[in-house]
């Protein structure tokens, strides 16, 4: 029986709640996505950005929604 070996990026994420978000952070977190996509890998995001996507007029959640398409 053989296995195949796979290759996985695994980023984690924390953004505190405490304080305001910023464009800077969607900024780096474009950054962060536009990197990972330069690897033939598999690629896992965790964390907690502490953004409520269940709000979803939030203008926050449709900039993360927009960073994720």
């Amino acid at each position: 029986m053989a296995l195949a070996r796979r290759n996985v990026l695994v980023v984690v994420l924390y953004r505190s709640g405490s304080v305001a978000i910023t464009n800077a952070f969607f900024d780096d977190l474009a950054d962060v996505l536009e990197r990972a996509m330069a690897y033939s890998c598999l690629f896992i995001l965790l964390g907690d950005g502490n953004i409520h996507l269940d709000v979803i007029t939030n203008p926050d959640t449709i900039k993360w929604q927009s960073a994720m398409v």
